[in-house]
């Protein structure tokens, strides 16, 4: 029975020694490795226990069996489980790993002291810095200025919305232009250690197209401010009007007067002229007419 559990011993420590070393091995060459070892550890124990018995004449315990297949299958059952959850563990960290190296978005991860200690490979395209030539160095060489970015995009406790923690910021490329990185930090703890992760985004060309849609937007209301005529911009989808100071200002009406509707225009259309208006408007709607003209009477405020 000495030799037996020697055996029994000596066959869970290879067991063991096999299960916490991490190999590349896939989870079916484990469960296989699992059950040879858990066979051979039955077979060493028969083969111990029959050799007990021709030596000394001992009939074998039919608990002594029992006793032995129930710890096989427990090793089977143990040791497929670890390899399963081992497997598992495998696919998803290939899964993220496979999202973040593939994603447009530059992704890095920093530590407490705002170091990198990881990015991915659009880091290259977009900043043009290489992972590894970025690992180790502090955050200021991507924004060299952020400022509070870092506590507007982590989120708080005030639970607030993605859409809510996005910041910009002025990054610099490795060529030395300057670029406007829109930014999102999450933290997470690892091994002990607070992390930050980035999701950094060139919003360079959105952002110049905004500035110029903000002038093209600033010297249209220039020029209906300065023009001596009534302008309107009718919305035909929202159906939303848009009238101009001075429109308003022939109409007698005050600019503070709620005025955003076709009614507010067609309403103060003289009661002979609004068919005509109507029917000439529907036609170049329509299409039947290239521009809309026409002379009409219209309604002051004061009545005349």
């Amino acid at each position: 029975m000495a030799l037996t559990l020697l055996l029994a011993a000596l066959a869970l420590q290879v067991a063991a020694t096999c299960m916490s070393v991490r190999l590349a091995w896939s989870s079916r060459r484990l469960s296989w490795i699992a059950l040879a070892l858990a066979t051979v550890l039955l077979a060493l124990w028969r083969f111990s226990d029959a050799h007990d018995t021709l030596a000394y004449d001992i009939p074998i315990d039919f608990g002594t069996e029992v006793l032995a297949s129930v710890i096989a299958l427990l090793i089977i059952i143990g040791m497929r489980t670890a390899t399963l959850a081992h497997a598992a563990l495998r696919r998803s960290e290939n899964r993220h790993r496979t999202v973040v190296e593939s994603a447009m978005d530059a992704i890095i991860v920093i530590d407490r002291r705002c170091t990198i200690v990881y990015a991915n490979p659009a880091v290259e395209w977009m900043l043009g810095y290489g992972p590894r030539e970025l690992h180790g160095k502090p955050f200021t060489v991507l924004a060299p200025d952020p400022g509070s970015a870092f506590d507007r995009a982590t989120p708080q406790g005030d639970r607030r919305s993605m859409s809510e923690r996005v910041t910009q910021v002025q990054g610099r490329h490795a060529d030395g232009r300057t670029l406007d990185l829109e930014i999102t930090f999450g933290e997470h703890e690892e091994d002990g250690c607070l992390l930050r992760t980035g999701i950094l985004r060139d919003v360079t060309a959105r952002v110049a197209l905004q500035e110029k849609l903000r002038c093209s937007e600033e010297r249209y209301l220039l020029a209906a401010r300065g023009a001596n005529d009534g302008l309107w911009d009718w919305n035909l989808k929202s159906g939303e009007v848009f009238f101009s100071e001075r429109w308003r200002a022939m109409m007698g009406l005050e600019p503070s007067d709620a005025c955003s509707t076709p009614a507010s225009w067609f309403g103060r259309i003289h009661e002979h002229d609004c068919e005509r208006i109507r029917s000439e408007l529907m036609a170049h709607l329509d299409n039947r007419s290239e521009h809309f003209e026409c002379e009409y009477r219209a309604l002051h405020a004061d009545g005349s």
